[in-house]
């Protein structure tokens, strides 16, 4: 096993095929580890760390740095700074740490971080675990069965084509499911709950995204200002266009409340087992609904301003 220290200046350091220490200090610095299980500290500086071959360890610390796991599972820290931190191939560990940093899990079921920062994280491949901590960051699944929790901040989430859980945390955070049957829950603040095309959710209790969380509109008394109301979550269903038929591609919907269907481009919902099912019609047939979301273990009596129509 090789222990190399590179010392102030810009360094180039290279490992042997054992476990090898490398520190690059102070500088700006290249650390390779190739092949072994590596430990590579970058030091003072932008700095850029490549594991290779091996289950590796790659500390950033300060300065703008980039960490690169590449084969193996690999454990990936970026310290203080804006930092990429790219897992590669395996089962990786990537924290962020402080800064806006970018993190992308790729191949393999991951563990992703983002600490403090406004920072952007990618699942890729794999059945991926992403935590955004604090700061406004935006998650996205990729593919595999995700777990996404914003944590702390304004948030965005996004999910894959599989079965994924969004947890939004605290702020005014925007969930969005994308295909699968998903559970969403936004956690404390106004969050928005966005659907695309119809497919995002799905005819059939066995089938529909959850709303785990639905927090309606909600009105406190104000002395001297009569009643005040709290925005609650809203539905996002403006990307969806109303009436397939249409030929401008961009129809609104139009709310209906508990009515039945009489034309297309209407959202309407009813109560069923303690839940709230919304419905969508795209086509002019009334008696077929093209997607159901379930607001779960509540029934609401919804109005307009829940939804993005």
């Amino acid at each position: 096993m090789d222990t190399v220290y590179g010392g102030a200046g810009n360094d180039r350091i290279s490992g042997s095929d054992g476990d090898d220490k490398l520190f690059g200090d102070d500088g700006d610095d290249r650390l390779f580890g190739n092949g072994g299980n590596d430990e590579l500290h970058g030091g003072a500086g932008n700095d850029n760390l490549d594991g290779s071959d091996g289950d590796d360890t790659l500390f950033g610390d300060d300065g703008d740095d980039i960490l690169n796991g590449n084969g193996g599972n690999d454990h990936l820290y970026g310290g203080a700074g804006k930092d990429f931190l790219f897992g590669s191939n395996g089962a990786d560990y990537l924290d962020g740490g402080d800064g806006n940093d970018n993190l992308q899990g790729a191949d393999g079921n991951d563990i992703l971080l983002g600490g403090n920062g406004n920072d952007w994280l990618s699942g890729g491949e794999g059945n991926d675990n992403l935590y955004g901590g604090e700061g406004n960051d935006e998650l996205v699944g990729g593919t595999g069965t995700n777990e996404l929790y914003g944590e702390n901040g304004d948030d965005t989430l996004v999910g894959g084509n599989e079965v994924d859980s969004l947890f939004g945390g605290a702020g005014k955070d925007l969930l969005f499911g994308n295909l699968g049957r998903d559970q969403l829950t936004g956690g404390a603040g106004s969050d928005i709950f966005q659907f695309r095309t119809t497919a995002d959710s799905a005819v059939g209790a066995g089938n529909r995204d959850q709303i785990l969380d639905w927090t309606p509109d909600s009105k406190s008394y104000v002395c001297h200002k009569g009643f005040v109301t709290v925005q609650g979550d809203q539905i996002d269903l403006s990307a969806i266009d109303a009436d397939s038929r249409a030929s401008n591609g961009d129809t609104a919907f139009k709310f209906i409340g508990c009515g039945n269907f009489t034309a297309a481009g209407q959202v309407r919902y009813f109560f069923e087992n303690g839940n709230t099912i919304v419905q969508l019609n795209t086509d002019n047939n009334r008696c077929t609904v093209e997607s159901e979301i379930q607001l779960t273990g509540i029934r609401d009596h919804l109005v307009a301003s829940d939804f993005i129509l």
